[in-house]
């Protein structure tokens, strides 16, 4: 009977990671596939989809809104600590095709994390993001590598130099694999049909405390969204103020990724109840 239950297990944890390639390779599109159906806005979809997908595998409970919150205290406290470390300096993190990968590396080790609490029997309701912080950090390590190696497949070049043609692209691949454009396609659906936060994730100054000119500089400096806002630590929003032109000297940012996590997930009532408590951002 042992024996049935580990291999029952470690097939549902064969089927779990084949979900997370997959979904890796959704995530990455925004840089390696020619077609407009990744980008910041849809990522979380795309993240939350996988963990569905990969709830069912293990028959665990789902809830869109738990899984949206467990995704950015990950994601969150992961770009703070390690992502700024995968690409040097701010701007060139947050820009194109950089950004997409680290989207895909982040996809990879969110199922990683996810597959091994569900194959140890936990929920979504008994997931700690806190404990599970170093194990994802590793996961995001490896997710680097296996971002890295479909680039590699699909240009087949490992550094593709800037006077050389535009290396190929996805779509022989896809144009030859029917099915996998099929299975794209009905994704890019399915993350559109989301109930996606109805805001503009550009505009900063949803955030209380942030003015036109603190907007500028943030996204002088590479905070160019939400998405990105949510994912960063405060004192890493201060020394940027700190460095820009002009006088930031009141602007608090302790309540800032907070505000913007709750901003792109969609919780209107908690964001609201939070800014009522502030006064400029504090």
């Amino acid at each position: 009977m042992a024996d049935t239950t580990q291999q029952n297990t470690e097939e549902r944890q064969q089927e779990a990671q084949k979900i997370t390639r997959r979904r890796t390779l959704y995530a990455a599109g925004a840089g390696l596939i020619p077609f407009p159906i990744v980008d910041a806005a849809a990522l979380l979809g795309i993240q939350v989809l996988m963990i569905r997908d990969i709830a069912k595998v293990f028959e665990v409970d789902f809830k869109e809104q738990r899984v949206k919150s467990l995704i950015t205290a990950l994601v969150g406290d992961a770009a703070a600590v390690g992502l700024f470390k995968f690409i040097p300096g701010l701007g060139t993190f947050f820009g194109g095709a950089s950004a997409a990968a680290i989207g895909a590396a982040s996809t990879y080790a969110l199922g990683g994390v996810f597959t091994q609490h569900f194959s140890q029997g936990g929920t979504l309701l008994d997931f700690d993001p806190v404990k599970s912080r170093e194990f994802f950090e590793r996961e995001f390590e490896k997710g680097k590598q296996v971002v890295a190696e479909m680039k590699t497949r699909a240009t087949g070049k490992k550094e593709p130099e800037e006077s050389s043609p535009e290396p190929p692209s996805y779509r022989d691949l896809l144009e030859q694999n029917k099915a996998l454009y099929a299975e794209i396609i009905a994704l890019s659906k399915e993350v559109a049909a989301m109930q996606q936060p109805k805001i503009d994730v550009g505009d900063l100054q949803i955030v209380e405390g942030i003015g036109p000119k603190v907007e500028a500089a943030l996204k002088a400096a590479g905070i160019t969204d939400l998405m990105h806002l949510a994912s960063a630590k405060p004192e890493n929003l201060k020394a940027i103020l700190d460095n820009a032109e002009g006088n930031f000297n009141l602007a608090n940012p302790d309540s800032w990724p907070r505000q913007a996590r709750l901003a792109v997930t969609g919780d209107r009532k908690a964001l609201k109840e939070l800014q009522d408590k502030l006064v400029g951002g504090r």
